[in-house]
């Protein structure tokens, strides 16, 4: 799983416990999470947060935290003496601090015939190893999880939005449990092709070199935000059919511009982790207002070895996953529309140094009248939506 899902799944965890609490990571590095004026139940400041899974046959992640109030300004010191995935065989795979509070471990080697758990030894209070406390799981199998059958698209009835959906089954087992996480890609371009660019303090026009500075193509990302889980139990068999990963995509969204791509990761769940998700899943659409009901308190599957009380933050689940990618142009999804075309107005030079402060840009210009074309900043310049990063991955040769 790349470092940015994982850090986004993280934060979609904090949102479903519904406190007012922040993990450490997401303070150091900024977050998809919001503040939730839910009040901060007594004692819950300082509860451990794990989350990952052991992923059978590749890299496993794993973020550790502490969580306080969003008043607390100083951030709680803890200490991980020593975090690895064990076989129940005895054989320990240790973990590497990669950055901040992600640890990595290579599960790449193990074998699918055998059970494994995590374990983590976390001082609560600084870097006293006589203060630690055994964080662990029992031993698990490892779920192996089905090929993902197909990423499909379905545009609503009235074309003004579309959802992105997965199908998947496992004839090998009578029901199962999936959760999905996804990335999106997409390359977009603005309403107009500038090629010139405008120098306020000079008050200027000058020609770019559109193969290297247009600002007609850009690109977008996005990760997958929602607790994305789905169970066939009790369905009569173990399929599922268009699920949808991310619903209502408007006409004007620009994801569907010019090309779009995304990349769904899938995992096999035990009921039980298929339960600790869907209890976040609850809790995240049952905010609503002072009417919701109240959050449910997930347990996962963590606990502490010497106090087997101790509240503990995460479910951490065993298997492999599997990995689809999708691309979709613009004319397959067939709906995209401009939310805003304004058409350009010609400006003389006396005028231009109002124009760009009243947020219009230049497109080109009439070499003969040195009159220039103007549009809004947002039709002109793609920056505005995106940025020039384009994906190494992406098949176009627009740059």
């Amino acid at each position: 799983m790349s470092y940015s899902i994982h850090k986004c799944k993280h934060e979609v965890l904090m949102r479903g416990i519904k406190y007012i609490l922040v993990p450490i990571l997401a303070l150091l590095l900024g977050s998809c999470i919001y503040p939730y004026d839910i009040e901060l139940k007594e004692g819950a400041e300082g509860t451990v947060t794990i989350d990952g899974d052991i992923i059978y046959g590749e890299i496993s992640t794993f973020t550790v935290g502490l969580t306080q109030s969003v008043a607390d300004s100083v951030s709680k010191q803890f200490f991980v003496n020593t975090l690895y995935v064990e076989c129940e065989d005895g054989t320990k795979y240790q973990g590497v601090n990669e950055r901040g509070d992600i640890y990595i471990v290579d599960t790449r080697y193990l074998d699918k015939e055998k059970r494994y758990r995590f374990v983590a030894k976390i001082s609560k209070d600084g870097f006293s190893p006589s203060n630690a406390r055994t964080y662990m799981t029992d031993f698990m199998e490892v779920q192996i999880t089905p090929p993902i059958d197909s990423i499909s698209y379905q545009i609503a009835q009235d074309s003004l939005s579309v959802s992105v959906n997965v199908s998947t089954h496992d004839d090998s087992k009578p029901e199962g449990y999936y959760r999905w996480e996804y990335e999106e890609n997409w390359e977009f371009k603005s309403v107009y092709r500038a090629t010139y660019e405008y120098a306020y303090y000079s008050n200027s026009v000058y020609e770019i070199d559109f193969e290297t500075e247009n600002r007609y193509y850009c690109w977008g990302k996005a990760l997958s935000r929602d607790v994305l889980v789905y169970s066939t139990k009790n369905s009569g068999s173990n399929v599922v059919y268009q699920e949808v990963l991310n619903g209502n995509i408007d006409a004007t969204d620009k994801r569907l511009n010019t090309l779009y791509c995304i990349d769904v990761i899938q995992y096999s769940l035990t009921e039980e982790g298929y339960n600790f998700w869907k209890t976040l899943k609850k809790n995240e659409e049952g905010m609503g207002d002072i009417f919701s009901p109240q959050p449910s308190k997930p347990r996962g599957n963590i606990y502490c070895e010497e106090d087997k009380d101790e509240y503990v933050i995460g479910h951490i689940g065993c298997s492999s996953v599997t990995r689809m990618r999708r691309f979709i142009t613009t004319q397959e999804f067939g709906i995209y529309r401009e939310a805003d075309m304004t058409s350009p107005s010609i400006i003389g030079r006396e005028g231009w140094q109002t124009a760009y402060m009243e947020g219009l840009d230049v497109i080109e210009i009439n070499e003969e009248t040195r009159e220039c074309f103007w549009a809004p900043l947002k039709c002109v310049d793609c920056r505005k939506y995106g940025t020039k990063d384009k994906p190494d991955f992406w098949p176009t040769t627009n740059k």
